[in-house]
C-alpha cells in the first residue's frame, strides 16, 4: 500500500470512529430519556390509569420498576467505566506504543463487555416497558368487566 492508500484508510478509519462515537453517544441518551422517562411517568401516573388498591398483579409494575432502575444504573456505571478505561487506555499509549497489539486486543476484550451490558441495559428497558403495558392492560380490561 502506498502512502496516498494509507492516508485514505486512515481518513476513513477515523471518520468511521467518528460516526460511531456519535451514534454511540446518541444512543445511549435516548434509552437514558426513554428509561428515566418511562420510569417516572409510571411511578407518577399509573394510579390516574389504575386503581392500584384493586390492581391484580402488582408485581408486574414492581419488577418493571425494578428493571428500569437497574437499566439506569448499568447505564450510568458504563459511562464512568468507558471515562476510566479510555484513560487508562491513553495513558498506556503514552507510556508504552510499542505494545500497540496488546493495547488493542484490552481495548476489544473491554469493548466487548462493554456492547454485553449495553445489551442487557436495552433488554431490561424494553420488558419493563412490556410488562408496565401488560399490567395496565389487565387492570384497565379487569376494571372494564
Amino acid at each position: 500500500m502506498n502512502v496516498k492508500e494509507e492516508e485514505l484508510v486512515k481518513s476513513i478509519r477515523e471518520s468511521l470512529l467518528g460516526n460511531k462515537n456519535k451514534s454511540d453517544d446518541s444512543h445511549d441518551k435516548a434509552l437514558t430519556t426513554l428509561t428515566a422517562g418511562t420510569l417516572a411517568v409510571s411511578v407518577s401516573f399509573i394510579s390516574n390509569v389504575v386503581h392500584l388498591q384493586d390492581a391484580c398483579l402488582i408485581s408486574l409494575l414492581i419488577i418493571a420498576w425494578g428493571l428500569l432502575t437497574a437499566s439506569l444504573i448499568i447505564n450510568m456505571l458504563g459511562h464512568m467505566i468507558t471515562a476510566e478505561h479510555t484513560l487508562k487506555l491513553l495513558q498506556d499509549i503514552d507510556k508504552r506504543p510499542q505494545d500497540r497489539e496488546i493495547l488493542e486486543k484490552r481495548s476489544l476484550k473491554y469493548n466487548k463487555r462493554i456492547i454485553w451490558w449495553n445489551r442487557v441495559s436495552v433488554f431490561f428497558s424494553l420488558l419493563a416497558i412490556i410488562l408496565i403495558v401488560t399490567f395496565c392492560s389487565i387492570n384497565i380490561y379487569q376494571n372494564a368487566i
